[in-house]
């Protein structure tokens, strides 16, 4: 429902507001030399930011420390890949100074709050800057007529294959999602681009396999490039669909 989106949007945005409003205090207690204030409002600033993100891809966790860390690191890191996976254990090390910081009978030194800060400080970048760049894929995501269940890194993924395309072939005109009908796992990206001839079809063809490839070598999705050729008879595209 309408409501429950906006609900949803205000609640994310709360909690981006208290990371950056926690980072800000981190940064001034640390100036002060009040290092165990300043591991504990990194660490809610980091806490904070995780949450926020986890909303923002359509998660939602629970709010308690170890329902996020895990959430971020399963759909975020390891499922999705929208972030990387060094990331795993920078909540786990910023949490570890905290609660050193809140429990421990002599507290934090300077420097390790200050190694502690710094993850952090990185740590909500990365989120926030992340949250920022899919924004507006969070929007194209309702205006595409099928996305066919890809998450958002399968969609920026497959965006910057069509992109790349583009530029070596500017007519090139993306027309859907499909799956694979003998491996749901793969998802074919259905283009249309004018080819002069076979020899400009294979160079095509070529290059769209390897875009494909680098992807299933680097995050383990599949990609499969479809392309009609309106200037030949009988494109790649229908020889395929019809085999």
């Amino acid at each position: 429902m309408i409501w429950r989106y906006f609900i949803s949007v205000h609640v994310k945005e709360s909690f981006i507001s208290r990371a950056k409003e926690n980072l800000a205090v981190a940064e001034a207690t640390f100036a002060a030399g009040q290092y165990n204030a300043c591991a504990n409002r990194a660490y809610y600033a980091a806490f904070h930011a995780a949450i926020a993100a986890l909303m923002h891809f359509g998660h939602t966790p629970s709010i308690d420390h170890a329902s996020v860390r895990a959430g971020f690191i399963k759909y975020l890191i390891n499922e999705e890949k929208i972030f990387p996976a060094s990331m795993t254990s920078m909540l786990r090390q910023i949490m570890e100074a905290r609660s050193e910081a809140d429990y421990s009978i002599i507290g934090i030194s300077r420097k390790t709050a200050q190694g502690q800060f710094k993850m952090a400080k990185q740590f909500v970048e990365t989120v926030l800057s992340t949250i920022d760049t899919f924004e507006y894929r969070q929007m194209a995501a309702i205006e595409y007529k099928d996305t066919i269940g890809m998450n958002f890194k399968q969609i920026e993924l497959a965006e910057g294959v069509i992109q790349a395309l583009q530029a070596a072939y500017p007519e090139v005109k993306h027309i859907s999602y499909s799956h694979d009908p003998a491996d749901k796992q793969i998802v074919w990206i259905n283009l249309e681009v004018p080819l002069a001839d076979e020899d400009e079809e294979g160079n095509f063809r070529s290059i769209g396999r390897d875009l494909a490839n680098e992807i299933t070598d680097t995050y383990g999705y599949d990609f499969f490039v479809m392309f009609h050729n309106p200037l030949r008879q009988i494109s790649p595209y229908e020889r395929r669909q019809t085999a």
